[in-house]
């Protein structure tokens, strides 16, 4: 970079407070992942539960096949996708024309979240969300 650019200035930062953030929304991301997979399991055992006695495991996995789809699988899941699809572009937007705002500063503790940084932060969360 200061080959291409000898005037580029370097800030320092605190790289663990940023590696702790990226890992805290990731775990965000997770939980509620697993709240959802929790969800679906029980589900699918109830209605195994409800289904007759007598039929067999490939009787089963048909019937199950043949259930509706829930919102969630079906449309949700885009939504969630193109929703952090355009909270990306507005960072890189707001990077690209200096657009920014600090709403959380303790600079004791080397921590400093913008709008920026936020919205691209959550990109995290949906990588530990998604499946």
């Amino acid at each position: 970079m200061i080959f291409f650019q000898p005037s580029l200035i370097f800030e320092t930062t605190n790289t663990l407070a940023d590696i702790l953030l990226i890992v805290i929304f990731f775990i965000i991301g997770a939980f509620f992942r697993s709240i959802i997979n929790y969800r679906e399991k029980k589900t699918i055992k109830q209605q195994i539960g409800d289904m007759d006695a007598s039929f067999s495991d490939v009787q089963i996995i048909e019937k199950l096949a043949l259930k509706e789809v829930s919102w969630w699988n079906s449309t949700g899941k885009s939504i969630f996708s193109i929703i952090m699809l355009l909270l990306i572009t507005t960072a890189l937007f707001f990077y690209t024309f200096n657009i920014d705002y600090v709403f959380l500063d303790f600079p004791q503790y080397g921590i400093l979240l913008t709008l920026q940084g936020t919205l691209l932060l959550l990109v995290n969360v949906y990588y530990g969300f998604r499946d």
